[in-house]
Formats: C-alpha cells, structure tokens, sequence
C-alpha cells in the first residue's frame, strides 16, 4: 500500500492522473527497494514544485457513483494530506496485525509495549 501510494501521489503531483494504481512489487525486497527508491523521488518531486503549484487542483474519486466513482476536485496539498492520513491508519493496522500474529510492535509512533523509550 505505501509503494502504491507513493507513486499515486507522485503522478497526481506531476499532474499525470488516470491510469489507477501503480502496480504493487511482488517480492519482499522489491517492495523495500521500491519504497526506498519511491521516497526519494517523491521527496525530490515535492522539493523542485513551487509553493503555488500545491494549491493547484486534480480530479479523484469521492466516493460511490451510480456508474462508477464520483470524481472530485482536490488541491494537491489536501491530497497529499489525504495519502499521508491513510498511510498513518495503514501502519496502525500494520501494529495490530504483528500483535494479533504474535509479533513484536514496533516503536512507530513512540514507545510500544515491546520496544519501550529509555
């Protein structure tokens, strides 16, 4: 979902929309180099855009339509926001699926019960 997202974000930035969702990598350690590669692109694509340019508008789904999904304006910064929401929820989920399969949870967003701050 991260790698996805990341380059959802990049190509709606750019203003490349339509095309649906990059495909996900299928492999562990092409997912971590994707999302290590992704991140810095994106953080370079979001170094090189004017302030201005965020406020500029991309059309997304906004819910349900009655012949597929009802498309929406969007800023680029509310839409940057909205993925960099749905990530934050995406590593919670992540957090109670490793508890629930007997894992540690990480440090992800402060101390956890299995890696506590000193």
């Amino acid at each position: 979902m991260f790698v996805m997202e990341q380059g959802l974000l990049k190509r709606m930035l750019l203003g490349e929309q339509g095309g649906g969702m990059p495909p996900a990598p299928d492999r562990l350690d092409a997912i971590i180099e994707q999302f290590e590669r992704g991140a810095g692109d994106l953080v370079a694509t979001i170094q090189r855009m004017p302030d201005s340019a965020f406020e500029e508008t991309i059309q997304f789904p906004i819910g349900p339509g009655p012949n597929g999904p009802t498309m929406g304006d969007w800023t680029k910064q509310a839409f940057a926001w909205f993925l960099l929401a749905d990530q934050i929820h995406h590593r919670g989920q992540l957090s109670v699926y490793l508890r629930l399969a007997g894992g540690r949870v990480p440090a992800i967003y402060g101390p956890s019960g299995d890696e506590p701050w000193r």
